[in-house]
């Protein structure tokens, strides 16, 4: 760990530093800086899955009633429409959770306040940032070679241990998985565009040793047949035999299919949301909820628990607080979510009309009440009418 990020005692932290050089490995295995890591499409996946739907829930401010038994919408600052120069919302929070999930680590420089809370935060490349420690404490954030005092800087973190002050890289962790996959694919890329593999191997059937000028002839006049699909006429001598490439034995799609698996680990989704190959694990549409709820609890959870607590201790003034509306997750099952709403109204935990509004459809009006208890009333009489008299 310390390779990577320096001693508790260090006095600088390059958050850009994630790579893992082949000769450490001592696997031969290429180098998986953050850069060239999203070259392999199961980290570029991964990142984008929960960048995507992290930053695309929506987000509401509240503040509790008196009693502290109520949630009252409260005013949102403008931080939560344009946090940035030229950059909306969704955007800002896409990639500062593509950082948080490729360095451990967001930052940037707050540009505005009010109240003294942050409404302007220009978000920082982690590729240029530099952390300096006095002790465990950070007394200074070093970018495009500009100090910033600790005060002017936003810096959310994740993955953290005890003595650290900067978050863990699942990158850095994941280098070898990751280098791994990444020389695989080159050699993948070699074996099939740049001739890695002989096309075939053109055999003299009755003498192994041949002078190497009777070699290069019979190559050379094969070539010129068959360079143009024509056909190549030959004696019984010589036979040639079309080289064959064994998916299933080339380990090079073995090993990038390992690390897909090893990837989603790291990174935090579920392997078969990347389309990552697991030994009998298959996705339907039967249990497309379950498996949207399973992303939601035990993957995507624990980060918006902790960009929660980060805006509303400190974006917003107390009593006020942010929440995810991790529901919307839901959303694109509409079976799951009108059953979970019918549940919640039949339970008095909400009104049809708080529903509704879910749907973005407008509060019934009393004639369309009226009909519908109309309706109910019906219903109710012609079941008594049919049920069996003793």
């Amino acid at each position: 760990m310390g390779a990577i990020f320096g001693r508790p005692r260090s006095r600088s932290v390059t958050l850009a530093d994630v790579g893992v050089d082949a000769r450490e490995t001592g696997r031969g295995t290429a180098t998986a800086t953050p850069d060239r890591a999203l070259r392999f499409s199961a980290v570029w996946a991964a990142l984008r899955l929960r960048s995507d739907l992290i930053s695309t829930l929506p987000v509401d401010v509240f503040r509790k009633s008196p009693d502290g038994r109520t949630m009252l919408p409260a005013p949102a600052s403008r931080l939560f429409r344009r946090p940035a120069d030229g950059i909306l919302w969704p955007e800002w929070m896409a990639s500062t959770q593509m950082d948080l999930d490729r360095f451990g680590n967001c930052a940037g420089h707050i540009e505005a306040k009010e109240n003294g809370y942050p409404v302007q935060i220009e978000p920082w490349s982690m590729d240029d940032l530099t952390i300096r420690f006095k002790g465990r404490r950070i007394v200074k954030y070093i970018y495009d070679r500009t100090e910033y005092d600790p005060s002017e800087v936003w810096h959310e973190r994740q993955y953290t241990i005890a003595g650290y002050r900067v978050g863990l890289s699942p990158l850095a962790y994941g280098a070898w998985a990751i280098g791994a996959a990444l020389s695989a694919q080159d050699f993948s890329a070699d074996w099939f565009l740049n001739g890695a593999h002989p096309s075939g191997v053109l055999k003299h059937t009755e003498l192994a040793n041949l002078p190497s000028a009777v070699i290069a002839g019979a190559k050379e006049k094969f070539k010129v047949a068959v360079q143009n699909r024509d056909i190549f006429a030959t004696g019984k001598e010589w036979e040639f035999t079309p080289a064959e490439v064994d998916a299933n034995s080339s380990q090079f799609l073995e090993a990038m299919g390992a690390a897909a698996v090893d990837v989603a680990r790291y990174i935090g989704v579920p392997a078969v949301a990347i389309d990552a190959a697991v030994t009998g694990q298959a996705l339907t549409y039967a249990n497309v909820s379950q498996n949207q709820l399973s992303l939601l609890v035990n993957y995507l959870g624990a980060p918006i628990v902790r960009r929660e607590w980060a805006f509303t201790m400190n974006a917003l003034p107390a009593p006020r607080f942010a929440k995810f509306n991790s529901d919307a997750l839901l959303r694109l099952d509409p079976a799951g979510r009108t059953d979970n709403m019918v549940k919640q109204i039949d339970a008095w935990l909400m009104d049809p009309d708080e529903g509704r509004a879910l749907l973005n459809s407008p509060p019934l009006t009393q004639e369309q009440i009226d009909l519908l208890m109309l309706r109910q009333t019906k219903l109710s009489t012609a079941d008594d009418d049919g049920k069996d008299t003793p």
